[in-house]
C-alpha cells in the first residue's frame, strides 16, 4: 500500500465546529433595508393598476358629464391625455413583473425611476384639468376640485410606499389648480384653495406615518418568517435529537449487556468449582470482558467530558516522531496477528496540541483502521507543509460511502456492523475524534473510496523542536509511603476494596461509611480524601469535602489544602461541571488503578521521581482522572 493509492492531496477537510451562538433577538431594525424596499416595491407595483383604472374611470366620468352639458371639446382632449398617461404604466408594471418571475441574473432595471416619471405624467395629465375645463358654471369648479380632493386621497394610499412618486403625482397634479384659482377664481374658492393647501401640508406628516407603518409591517412580516423558519429548523433538530438520542440509548445498552452478559457466565462457570487450567482459562477471559465494559464506559465519558465542556486542552510541544513510534509499538502486534501489514512512516517534526487528547485521537484512528481492514494494510505517516503537519492513517479497508462521510462520526453509528459485534468495535471512536479535535481547534481529514481503503487525518500545527516533549513511560511500582489517606463510600465493597489497594501500597487509610463518620474523623490529619459522590442523606461528595476542609486538625491548623479525589459513575455533564467549577477533580468507575496510585503519590513523603516518571496524571491517555480539574 503506497500513499499516493489513497492520498491526502484534496481530502474533505472537516473544520473544527463551535457551539452554535445563541441569536440575540431581533428587532425590526435587523431586516436589510434591501429587503424591507423589494417587498415595497411588490407592494407598490401590485396597487398601481388599480389606482391608475380607478382614476381613469373617474376622469371618463367627470369629463364625459363636463362635455354633456356645455359640449366643451376640451374636456374630451382632458380625457385623452389622462387616459394616454395612465396607459403607460401597464407595460413598465408588465415588465416588470416578468423580468422578476424570469428571476434574471444581472442588475434589475430601474423599475422605480420608470415608475416615478410615469407617475409624475399622470399627476401633469390630471393638472390640465385646470387649463383644459372651462368654468362657466361654478358648479364645474366645485365638482372639479372634489374629484381632484377624492384622487390625491387615494393617490396616498395606492402611492404610499413610494413617497417620491406620491409626491410628484400630486404637485403635478394640485399645483396648476391652485394656481389658476388663486388667479381668477372668486374669493370665497380662494380661500377654500388655501385651506386646501394647508391639508395637503398637513397629509405629509400622515404620508411620512403612513410609510413608516408600510415598513414596519413588512419587516415584521419578514421577521415572523424566519422565526417560523428558525422554528421549523429547531423543531427538526430537536426531533433528531431525540431519535439520535433514542438510538444512543439503545446502542449503549446493548453494548453494556454484552460484557455483562458475558461476566454472570463467567462467575457461573467459576462456582461450578472447574480445575485450575479451566478457572486460568476463565479468569482471562473473565477479565477480556471486564476490559470491554471498562473500554466502553471510558469512551461514554471522553464522550460527556467534551460535550459538557469540562476539558481543558494544555498544548504542548510534542515529539511527533516519538510519539508515532510508541503507537507503532502499541498497535504493530495487534495488526500482524490479523494479518495485515503495519507501517510507521515518522519523521524528526515537534508538533504544538494537547499529549493526552492528540494520543487518544490517532489512538481511535488507527484502531478504527485495524478493526475494519481485513487483507492489505495500514500506514500511519506524517507530511509537513509550511507551519502544518499532517498526520494520518491510511487503510485499504472497505472504503466509506459519500453519504456515510458525515454520520460516521455520529455516536454508535457504524457500517457493516448490524450485529453489533464488539470486535468491531463501539461506534464511539470517530466521534470522540471528532469532539477532541474541534476542542483542539485541529482540522480533520477525510478521503475514502470505497473497495479500495480510507484516509484519515488531523492537520496540527508545528512546533520548535528543541521545546518538544515526548511522552513517557509509565512506572511499575508505586509506593505511598505512608501516605494518611480517609477513604469515603457508602458501598462496603467498594470502601474495604479501596482500603485494600491503598493500604497493600503502603498508605494509612481511614474508612467511612457517611458524610457523619467522616465527619467524626476529620480531626485526625489527612493528606488526601477519596470520596463517593453519592452519599447518604442531603450531602453529597463535593459538599463534604469543603465542609471536611473547614475543619481544624489536630494542631489547629487549617485544613483546607485536603488534597482530595471525587469518585463517581456518573457522567451527567452538570455533575462534571459543579465539581469542576469548585476545584475538585473526579475519578471515573471504573478506575485506573495504576493513574490512581500515581496521583496519591505525588504527595507522598517520598514522590516518584519526575525526571524518571513524568507527570502521569497529565500525560497517559488512558489515565481516568480528569485532568481538567486538577
Amino acid at each position: 500500500m503506497s500513499e499516493a493509492a489513497v492520498g491526502p492531496d484534496d481530502p474533505e477537510v472537516r473544520q473544527p465546529t463551535e457551539p452554535a451562538a445563541k441569536e440575540p433577538g431581533e428587532s425590526v431594525s435587523d431586516v436589510p433595508e434591501a429587503v424591507i424596499q423589494a417587498e415595497l416595491e411588490d407592494l407598490l407595483f401590485a396597487n398601481g393598476v388599480r389606482m391608475v383604472l380607478t382614476s381613469m374611470g373617474a376622469c371618463l366620468v367627470m369629463g364625459g358629464a363636463v362635455f354633456a352639458a356645455f359640449r366643451h371639446v376640451e374636456s374630451l382632449l382632458w380625457i385623452g391625455l389622462v387616459w394616454l398617461a395612465g396607459l403607460t404604466r401597464i407595460p413598465i408594471i408588465t415588465a416588470r413583473n416578468r423580468w422578476k418571475l424570469g428571476a434574471q441574473a444581472g442588475e434589475a432595471p430601474p423599475f422605480r425611476k420608470y415608475f416615478l416619471w410615469q407617475a409624475t405624467a399622470f399627476g401633469l395629465a390630471w393638472g390640465s384639468s385646470a387649463g383644459l375645463l372651462q368654468f362657466d358654471d361654478p358648479r364645474v369648479i366645485y365638482v372639479a376640485v372634489l374629484l381632484v380632493g377624492a384622487t390625491v386621497n387615494g393617490a396616498i394610499l395606492a402611492l404610499g410606499p413610494y413617497p417620491k412618486a406620491l409626491a410628484a403625482f400630486v404637485a403635478a397634479l394640485t399645483l396648476p389648480w391652485f394656481a389658476r384659482i388663486l388667479w381668477e377664481g372668486p374669493t370665497a374658492l380662494r380661500l377654500q384653495a388655501l385651506t386646501a393647501l394647508l391639508y395637503i401640508v398637513a397629509l405629509a406628516g400622515f404620508v411620512k406615518r403612513y410609510h413608516e407603518t408600510l415598513r414596519q409591517g413588512v419587516a415584521i412580516r419578514f421577521q415572523n418568517q424566519r422565526l417560523l423558519e428558525r422554528v421549523k429548523v429547531e423543531k427538526r433538530a430537536a426531533e433528531e435529537a431525540g431519535a439520535a438520542k433514542t438510538q444512543f440509548i439503545a446502542a449503549a445498552s446493548h453494548d453494556l449487556r454484552q460484557p455483562l452478559h458475558a461476566i454472570r457466565l463467567f462467575l457461573g462457570a467459576l462456582q461450578s468449582g472447574p480445575d485450575a487450567s479451566q478457572r486460568a482459562r476463565i479468569v482471562g477471559q473473565l477479565e477480556e470482558a471486564t476490559n470491554s465494559l471498562a473500554g466502553l464506559l471510558d469512551s461514554l465519558l471522553d464522550l460527556s467530558r467534551a460535550d459538557a465542556g469540562v476539558i481543558r486542552a494544555r498544548p504542548a510541544s510534542i515529539d511527533l516522531q516519538r510519539l508515532l513510534r510508541a503507537l507503532d509499538v502499541e498497535w504493530r502486534g495487534v495488526a500482524e496477528h490479523k494479518g495485515l501489514s503495519f507501517r510507521v512512516r515518522g519523521r524528526p517534526l515537534s508538533v504544538k496540541s494537547d499529549p493526552e487528547l492528540l494520543t487518544t485521537i490517532l489512538r481511535n484512528l488507527i484502531s478504527n483502521a485495524v478493526r475494519h481492514t481485513e487483507r492489505g494494510g495500514i500506514l500511519v505517516g506524517c507530511r509537513a507543509e509550511k507551519n502544518i503537519v499532517r498526520v494520518g492513517v491510511w487503510d485499504t479497508g472497505p472504503g466509506i460511502p459519500e453519504s456515510e462521510r458525515e454520520a460516521i462520526f455520529r455516536e454508535f453509528h457504524q457500517l457493516g456492523n448490524p450485529e453489533r459485534n464488539p470486535e468491531r468495535g463501539l461506534g464511539l471512536g470517530l466521534a470522540i475524534v471528532q469532539r477532541f479535535a474541534s476542542l483542539l481547534g485541529h482540522a480533520l481529514e477525510v478521503q475514502s473510496v470505497p473497495g479500495r481503503g480510507s484516509y484519515f487525518g488531523i492537520r496540527l500545527p508545528r512546533a520548535r523542536a528543541e521545546t518538544a516533549r515526548a511522552l513517557e513511560a509509565p512506572r511499575e511500582r508505586v509506593d505511598l509511603g505512608g501516605l494518611r489517606v480517609l477513604v469515603v463510600d457508602d458501598d462496603v465493597h467498594a470502601r474495604a476494596a479501596m482500603d485494600a489497594l491503598l493500604t497493600s501500597h503502603g498508605a494509612r487509610v481511614r474508612a467511612a461509611a457517611d458524610p457523619e463518620q467522616a465527619l467524626a474523623l476529620a480531626a485526625e490529619r489527612f493528606d488526601w480524601v477519596i470520596c463517593d459522590l453519592r452519599l447518604p442523606g442531603e450531602t453529597d461528595g463535593i459538599d463534604l469535602v469543603e465542609q471536611l476542609r473547614s475543619v481544624r486538625d489536630p494542631d489547629g491548623e487549617s485544613t483546607e489544602h485536603l488534597e482530595a479525589l471525587i469518585v463517581t459513575g456518573d457522567t451527567a455533564p452538570s455533575v462534571l461541571l459543579d465539581a469542576y467549577r469548585r476545584g475538585l477533580p473526579i475519578i471515573h468507575k471504573p478506575i485506573q488503578v495504576h493513574q490512581l496510585l500515581t496521583r496519591l503519590a505525588t504527595s507522598a513523603p517520598n514522590p516518584p521521581d519526575p525526571s524518571q516518571n513524568g507527570d502521569q496524571a497529565a500525560q497517559e491517555p488512558d489515565s481516568g482522572i480528569d485532568p481538567a480539574h486538577g
